[in-house]
């Protein structure tokens, strides 16, 4: 038996990735946000619609939603920063690990 390579009219088949700009972007902003030691992100989602990314979670302080947003817009491609990430108290973020 022979096998042959797939083929569609002649041309070697191509694989599509839905929405590539929105999950290059969503990856790009999540790798920026996860590298950026002024913050920890392991709270945030990041999803883009078109040019706009949200940013949702939850970090530590009001510092580090202002930061995340920073850097969210610093990212190519981002327009708009829809922020709907909130600010955990230190005080209650102990309280929790400690009961």
């Amino acid at each position: 038996m022979v096998f042959k390579p797939a083929t569609f009219h002649e041309l070697p088949p191509t694989i599509e990735v839905e929405n590539p700009t929105q999950a290059m972007l969503e990856t790009a902003v999540a790798d920026a946000l996860g590298s950026d030691s002024a913050l920890d992100a392991t709270g945030v989602s990041v999803v883009a619609r078109g040019a706009t990314i949200t940013l949702s979670g939850s970090v530590l302080t009001d510092e580090e939603v202002v930061r995340a947003i920073e850097v969210a817009s610093r990212i190519d491609g981002v327009k708009r920063v829809d922020n709907r990430l909130s600010a955990q108290s230190p005080n209650l973020a102990w309280r929790g690990e400690l009961n």
